[in-house]
């Protein structure tokens, strides 16, 4: 690998068990949420493979990769580019995690008493995590939304929801990564604390209206998107329950 591409990975121990397929992976991530490589942009494969000293084979097997997660479009005989989500999309994807986000606050707020006091510790500790995140960048405090967001679906136990959820953090997050500096600024991480307050008390009606409201309600955070990707289609006809991006 070229200096410094090994030394960068080097300086997280948490990489050294990483194989060199899951390196390349993370290191595309990381050019497409830094927005080296933003929405639409081809992704120069021949010329990433020199620069990252991997072979040509080595390089496909994570774009190929990257597609599976939804990360980038790759059509036969062309090029790959990185995925330039629709408004339809972002509001699918806001759908489903209503759906599994409210299935695990279900789960916790009916939770007996002393197992529901642990899932409520740890995802107060979380909180704090995310506090002290969002006064130091918008991407710190995009990475510990989802590590609160993926731990109340950890904390309910459910592996297959867990697991599905997983699933779609890549394209949450780089669809985050895509909205105005000054609207994730903007926007508060208080309303988590009435999310882990429903849990406490026992409310799961409460837990799962709350998800919702957050979720459901953000015309103005769709149309910010889409009016930084001109590509994006417009919002689609409201269904009886519209799911649109409004917290994270």
């Amino acid at each position: 690998m070229p200096p410094g591409y090994a030394d960068d990975f080097g300086a997280r121990g948490e990489w050294d068990t990483l194989t060199l397929h899951d390196r390349i992976c993370e290191e595309l991530r990381r050019r497409m949420m830094s927005g080296s490589l933003p929405p639409g942009t081809r992704i120069p494969e021949a010329r990433l493979a020199s620069e990252l000293n991997v072979s040509r084979g080595t390089m496909r097997e994570a774009l190929r990769q990257l597609r599976r997660e939804r990360l980038i479009s790759w059509e036969p005989r062309r090029s790959p580019h990185v995925r330039r989500m629709t408004v339809s999309e972002i509001e699918d994807i806001y759908e489903v995690r209503e759906l599994l986000e409210g299935g695990a606050l279900r789960i916790l707020a009916g939770l007996r008493p002393r197992d529901r006091a642990r899932a409520v510790a740890t995802l107060r500790e979380s909180y704090a995590d995310l506090q002290a995140a969002a006064g130091e960048s918008v991407a710190a405090r995009i990475d510990a939304e989802l590590r609160f967001h993926q731990a109340i679906c950890t904390q309910a136990g459910n592996e297959l929801l867990l697991e599905l959820w997983q699933d779609l953090r890549p394209v949450i997050q780089l669809m985050l990564h895509c909205v105005p500096e000054p609207v994730m600024q903007a926007l508060s991480v208080e309303d988590h604390l009435e999310l882990i307050d429903a849990i406490e008390e026992g409310d799961p009606a409460e837990a799962v209206n709350l998800i919702a409201a957050q979720f459901s309600g953000g015309p103005a955070l769709l149309s910010t998107y889409a009016s930084a990707h001109p590509g994006a289609r417009g919002p689609r006809a409201p269904r009886t329950h519209p799911a649109a991006v409004q917290r994270t």
